[in-house]
């Protein structure tokens, strides 16, 4: 049997020789997996966690789990390690693989099938107020930027801010 990992459903698909098609299948379950009777240990997974380069491949080795258990392990793993002092996993991110490349969008767009929305400029000439005080904010020296003091008063916390 075929099997091919689909990376815009991150989801492995067999290939059906009758129809020459692929369907939405998942291979037998890994050989490490079955060992364990069924149990990702936590070596298991730092060692496939760490291995990758993104949450993706980690998705294609433990196919089984959704995305957000991926996440709920990691989540866990990072806990544990923080609670022994030891440097925590490497961060990693899902990366989404576009349904329509750049081509095939402009090219719907030329044929009138999709619209491009236009999105409004202001004119350099014209005052904008949340950029002149972004600009002023950036200009102001570090001595005269805003800080917080706090002082404790009958045991409660005052907070005092500067501008």
């Amino acid at each position: 049997m075929k099997w091919q990992w689909c990376t815009v459903r991150l989801q492995w698909q067999s290939y059906d020789e009758e129809t020459e098609q692929w369907y939405d299948d998942n291979p037998p379950l890994p050989d490490w997996f079955i060992k364990a009777q069924g149990v990702i240990t936590v070596a298991q997974f730092i060692t496939i966690w760490q291995q990758a380069s993104n949450l993706n491949e980690v998705k294609k080795e433990l196919y089984w789990l959704s995305i957000e258990e991926i996440e709920e392990w990691s989540q866990f793993v990072r806990e544990e390690l923080e609670r022994l002092s030891i440097q925590s996993l490497q961060d990693l991110e899902l990366i989404r693989e576009s349904l329509l490349s750049v081509e095939e969008v402009e090219r719907l767009v030329t044929a009138g099938l999709l619209n491009k929305e236009e999105y409004y400029e202001i004119p350099s000439d014209v005052y904008d107020p949340a950029k002149a005080l972004l600009e002023a904010q950036s200009k102001r020296e570090k001595e005269d930027r805003p800080h917080v003091q706090t002082m404790e008063v009958g045991g409660r916390y005052r907070f005092r801010a500067k501008h």
